[in-house]
Parts: C-alpha cells; sequence; structure tokens
C-alpha cells in the first residue's frame, strides 16, 4: 500500500511538473489569453457576489499568484512523494526536493529568454522558488505533525515507519 502511494505521489509530481513547464514555456500571446480568461470568469463571479474589483488589477494580481501556486503545488506534491518513501532521512529529503524544485523554477523562468512574447523576470523566478519551498515546506510540517499525532494515538514513545 505504502509503494503503491509513494508511486501515485511520484507520478503527480511529475505530472504536475509537466504542466509547470508547459505553462511557463508557452508563447505570450497564449499565456495572456489564458489568463484573460480566468480573470474574466473570476471578475464575473466576484461581481456575482457585490465585490468590484477591476479586472486589469485582478489579471495583474492573478498572473503574480500564479508563480506561486503553481510551483507550491509542485512543491507540496515532490515532498509528499519524498515523505511517503521508505527512507529515514527525510530531512535530507525534504532539503533536496526544495533545491529541486527551486532549480526547476529557476529553470522554467531561464527558458523564457528562448519564446516568443516572453521574458525573464527575476522577481517572478523569485515568486515560483518561494511557492515551491513553501510547497515543500508545508508537505513537511504536515508529515511531521501526522506522525506525532499518530506516534501519541497509537501510544507509543516514537512513531513507527509509515
Amino acid at each position: 500500500m505504502r509503494k503503491a502511494l509513494q508511486i501515485v505521489l511520484t507520478a503527480a509530481a511529475l505530472g504536475w511538473l509537466a504542466v509547470c513547464l508547459f505553462l511557463s514555456w508557452q508563447t505570450g500571446a497564449k499565456t495572456v489569453g489564458l489568463s484573460w480568461r480566468i480573470a474574466r470568469w473570476l471578475h464575473g463571479i466576484l461581481q456575482d457576489f457585490g465585490i468590484s474589483w477591476g479586472l486589469t488589477s485582478l489579471h495583474r494580481r492573478l498572473r503574480l499568484l500564479a508563480h506561486v501556486g503553481i510551483f507550491f503545488v509542485e512543491g507540496f506534491l515532490a515532498a509528499a512523494a519524498v515523505g511517503a518513501s521508505h527512507t529515514r532521512r527525510k530531512g535530507l529529503g525534504m532539503a533536496l526536493t526544495a533545491l529541486f524544485v527551486a532549480g526547476a523554477a529557476v529553470l522554467a523562468e531561464v527558458c523564457k529568454i528562448n519564446i516568443p512574447g516572453r521574458h525573464l523576470q527575476w522577481d517572478e523566478t523569485g515568486l515560483d522558488v518561494l511557492g515551491g519551498v513553501a510547497g515543500v515546506l508545508l508537505a513537511a510540517a504536515g508529515l511531521w505533525i501526522f506522525r506525532r499525532l499518530r506516534a501519541r494515538v497509537l501510544g507509543v514513545e516514537k512513531s513507527p515507519r509509515i
């Protein structure tokens, strides 16, 4: 069961990484078109709830949040896959996972130099890295809390390997 969980989480992390790279490597026209469609959709929902927010401002904020969110999910899934592994050195695994996700985020942004209508922005790269590392940290904290609670419920001094 644990091996199956590890395989599923690893596949999810690799699949999401492919989504991250696909979105990062779209042309400028495609990425702007997608983000405007999402902004218009969300703007309509906000208006239905009586929330007035300028469409251009919403669009700009969504594009920045996308950098954090996309790589946050990647960091969380990758760390969850490491957490499901059999290794005893989870701290080292999480640190290496954070480095891997940060490296993928930098690579995704640097490669934009060669994509029509896209450009490298170091502030966006920082948001990608921040999101990825935050995802790893949240997954690691969740795993740590889960193991501590499980140990208390089972009444053992040290949490058994899960």
